[in-house]
């Protein structure tokens, strides 16, 4: 992770905070199912997506990471709607592989 988004944190990653909140939502996600057929919305504006999250690797990869939460919506016309501005990238992610994965779709 880039140092510039760390540095005000002083050395503390919170990890026992991190595991907590992970671990915490993969046992709930073992009591509440989501259905295989549900997609969720998310607006990017003000950003250039790299060139690696639309290109293969050798390895037939593409895509990124998320560094934090993830926050969507299952209303595409929520989503297109940025903090007031009209998104630029819209991604629809499907979230039927695992609690911690998902297929990003844009």
């Amino acid at each position: 992770m880039p140092t510039s988004l760390t540095a005000h944190l002083k050395g503390n990653k919170y990890v026992t905070s991190i595991h907590c909140a992970v671990s915490g939502m993969v046992k709930l996600s073992k009591a509440t199912r989501i259905p295989d057929s549900r997609k969720v919305y998310r607006g990017m504006s003000s950003m250039r997506l790299p060139r690696e999250f639309w290109i293969e690797d050798e390895h037939g990869a593409r895509g990124g990471v998320e560094y934090g939460f993830l926050s969507t919506t299952t209303k595409r016309e929520v989503a297109m709607q940025v903090r007031g501005i009209a998104a630029h990238h819209l991604a629809r992610i499907s979230a039927n592989f695992s609690p911690e994965a998902s297929a990003l779709n844009t």
